[in-house]
């Protein structure tokens, strides 16, 4: 069977000339900011989004994050499809990649042979590494709380009144 090419073009774009798609139904937390921002200082761009051409301009269908962390221009792949197959193409993309299993061995020696500048990168990186049992036996024996304060005074009145309860705390700031 031939599958059908649908790229029809490769572009260099101005990342605020790019749509975000109004149907992007991912969201990205402070940690996965936190995370790309590191891998592009790390290591840079090294992947193309994927976006369609529209009316208004080029819309997006997958690399939002990358295109709202970057202030320069991005490499775009243009696809040639409709909009209801950028809608599939917007639907499946994470959850077909979240299907794939984990060859820990290998994941173990990829992850030990790499040192990484970014905190936040190496951060998601251990966390990634951690075993099913590992992690399981960390959330048996440990039990938090986090609280997110309105800004550093409050936090610091939340700290003091928890330790005078008792409690084991500590501050963090990410």
């Amino acid at each position: 069977m031939k599958i059908k090419d649908r790229i029809k073009d490769f572009r260099r774009v101005q990342s605020s000339e790019i749509l975000p798609n109004p149907k992007n139904w991912r969201t990205h937390s402070d940690t996965q900011r936190n995370a790309m921002r590191g891998v592009l200082a790390e290591v840079g761009i090294a992947g193309a989004v994927l976006a369609r051409e529209t009316a208004d301009g080029l819309m997006l269908i997958d690399g939002h994050l990358r295109v709202e962390e970057l202030e320069q221009d991005v490499p775009v792949l243009v696809l040639d499809v409709t909009e209801e197959e950028a809608d599939k193409l917007l639907a499946v993309f994470d959850p077909i990649g979240n299907l794939a299993g984990k060859d820990e061995s290998l994941w173990e020696q990829l992850v030990e042979s790499m040192e990484f500048d970014n905190e936040q990168l190496a951060a998601m990186i251990t966390l990634a590494n951690a075993s099913m049992s590992d992690l399981e036996q960390t959330f048996e024996t440990m039990y938090q709380v986090s609280i997110d304060c309105d800004g550093e005074q409050q936090q610091q009145e939340l700290y003091e009144e928890f330790a005078k309860r008792g409690l084991k705390c500590r501050i963090l700031s990410i």
